[in-house]
């Protein structure tokens, strides 16, 4: 059975979607870091490493994690990562 190649709209999509996976991809990792840091002060420097996180695009990911723990009934985590993205709309 041989497979149909792809039309070019599939490989526009797919490359699309791959640069924009690439280009997010530091802002998801900063994110990451920032969250599971072990304190405020950790946290801090990860904001150093990474001031991508003062965007409003950082600012809403964090919100959509903090509603989905929510949701799915994560309450402490949601109050963790809310405490979290306090500090960082201090230094904003």
């Amino acid at each position: 059975m041989s497979r149909q190649p792809a039309s070019s709209d599939e490989e526009f999509a797919r490359r699309i979607a791959k640069e924009v996976h690439d280009s997010m991809q530091p802002l998801f990792d900063g994110i990451n870091s920032f969250m599971r840091a072990s304190n405020d002060k950790a946290a801090l420097q990860v904001l150093g490493q990474h001031p991508e996180l003062l965007s409003e695009q950082a600012y809403g990911l964090i919100r959509k994690g903090i509603n989905d723990a929510r949701d799915q009934g994560y309450l402490d985590e949601a109050e963790g990562m809310s405490k979290r993205l306090g500090l960082l709309q201090s230094q904003r």
